[in-house]
Parts: structure tokens; C-alpha cells; sequence
């Protein structure tokens, strides 16, 4: 069942880098310019999401050149996201990938405009893209905002807060984790299929591999932290033990490879990415 494909970050890394990099020149303030090239190259992540965007779109088409710039976007909506929850009002991080996080860097006001910017510039690329039709690209945007707002992301940034006083159950930390880490590794998985114009059954497979993929993303992050997290963070491992908590990841990871059968080999890519999610140790 697994794939023999070793899924590589080199996949498409550069192209979405060099496209970050093109969009932000476009930012009229060099402060900003400056803080969001720090926050999303220098400061660089994993690229996960806008990576998972391209690989689908590959199930379904090989010329994907016109939509690097809707994986660019996924990726600036997550940094804003990142440089935001770093704030001395909510996370209160001081670091961020090894690196002075963005407030640290500079300040909390150059912070939080640096997230405003690269979230309105987001939207601002969906809405330019020509190779994807205007109906389509509002159904994109309206689903995106759904996704990242306050049914979606930021209602689990609000439940992050609230939990941190007093217990939590597993089910509000799985609520926790579907909204504040999922949705966006969601929307990203079903945006291509949605570009591409995908049927019932195909969007259906990729919608559960994007789910299950957000939730082996997430425990595998508590078992990385677990004994590490700050006594205000949920951690899910803390709730159900460690063996239980393999036991959940172990099946997660299962049901995340198997949705994705029906594609046969094209899928092998987003397989290993699984297995890639599974074995990284930050």
C-alpha cells in the first residue's frame, strides 16, 4: 500500500520561493518588503501546503506553471498566520523556525502589518489569476475566506485561547487541530481539485486524504512537543496517552493513503508526502 516514491522537498520549492519572492517585490512599503521576504524565504518553512496545492493539481494536469502563484498565496496566508500567533498577545514566541520570530526581528507593529499585508495580497492574487474562470475563481475566494476565517482558521486561534483555562477534552482538541491546522491543508488539497474541474468522486477522495493528512500533521506535532509544550498549550498526547496517540496516527495515516487509490500512481507523490509528514522530528 505504501508508495516506493520518497517524497522530496525539492518538489516544486524553488518554484513556489521564487514566485513568493515576485509577489512580495510587488509591496509598496520596504519595511514590509523586508519582513515578509524574512518571514517567508529567510525564515523558510517547509512549504506544505502550496506543495500539496501543486501535487494535486499533477492528479489531474501537467501544465501548472499558471497556478504557482495560487500555491504562493496558500503559503503567504500561513506565514500571516504564523507571524500573528508569534505575537506577545496571543503565542508570545520569541523564535520561529531557529529564527528571531518576525516581532523579534522587528517590532509587534511592523509584525502585525507584515501579516495584514501578505493576507490581503493573498486574495489579491486569487482574484488576478486569468487561467482559472471568474466563476470559479469567486468560488475559490469564498471558500478561502471561509477556510482561514472565523468558521474556519481563526475560529480555532479563538479556541486555542479559550482552552487555555482550564481542562480540555480530546474532542475540543480535535476541533482544536481540524480548525486552526486542517482547514487551510483542506482548502489547499481541494482548490486544485476545484481548478481542475475534478467529479464527485475524485473531489471525495481528495477531501478525505486532506483530512486525514491534517490530522497525521497534527498528532505527529504533539508527539514531537509532547514534555516540551508550554502548560498552556493542548496537547493531545498529554489527554490519551502516547501509545494511544500512535495508535490514532498509525490508522490516520492508512485511511489518508488509502483515500487516495483511486488515482493509482499519480498519487504516489502526495502518498510519500504522508510519510514525509510522519517521520519529521520539528
Amino acid at each position: 500500500m505504501y508508495p516506493e516514491t520518497v517524497f522530496s522537498l525539492d518538489n516544486n520549492f524553488a518554484l513556489i520561493e521564487s514566485e513568493l519572492i515576485r509577489q512580495i517585490e510587488k509591496f509598496g512599503s520596504s519595511l514590509i518588503k523586508e519582513a515578509s521576504l524574512y518571514s517567508c524565504v529567510e525564515t523558510s518553512g517547509k512549504k506544505i501546503r502550496p506543495i500539496l496545492f501543486l501535487e494535486t493539481l499533477k492528479l489531474f494536469r501537467s501544465d501548472i506553471e499558471h497556478f504557482i502563484p495560487i500555491a504562493a498565496a496558500i503559503e503567504m496566508c500561513h506565514v500571516y498566520s504564523l507571524i500573528h500567533d508569534d505575537l506577545p498577545s496571543l503565542d508570545n514566541d520569541d523564535t520561529r523556525r531557529g529564527k528571531p520570530s518576525c516581532h523579534r526581528k522587528f517590532n509587534e507593529g511592523v509584525a502585525l502589518l507584515t501579516g495584514n499585508a501578505l493576507l490581503t495580497h493573498s486574495f489579491e492574487i486569487f482574484s488576478a489569476n486569468s487561467y482559472i474562470p471568474p466563476a470559479t475563481r469567486c468560488i475559490l475566494i469564498e471558500e478561502f475566506a471561509k477556510s482561514i476565517g472565523s468558521s474556519g482558521m481563526m475560529a480555532g486561534q479563538v479556541l486555542d485561547l479559550e482552552l487555555r483555562s482550564g481542562k480540555v477534552s480530546v474532542e475540543e482538541i480535535r476541533k482544536l487541530h481540524r480548525l486552526k491546522t486542517g482547514k487551510l491543508i483542506e482548502f489547499s488539497c481541494w482548490a486544485a481539485a476545484v481548478i481542475c474541474s475534478a467529479n464527485k468522486e475524485e473531489k471525495s477522495a481528495i477531501s478525505n486524504f486532506a483530512l486525514n493528512l491534517g490530522i497525521v500533521f497534527q498528532i505527529t506535532d504533539d508527539i514531537i512537543d509532547y514534555g516540551q509544550t508550554k502548560s498552556s498549550e493542548c496537547n493531545i498526547v498529554d489527554q490519551i496517552g502516547l501509545e494511544e496517540a500512535q495508535a490514532i496516527l498509525s490508522k490516520t495515516v492508512n485511511d489518508a493513503i488509502l483515500s487516495l487509490d483511486i488515482f493509482g500512481d499519480k498519487a504516489n507523490i502526495l502518498k510519500s508526502l504522508v510519510l514525509f509528514v510522519l517521520s519529521r522530528k520539528i
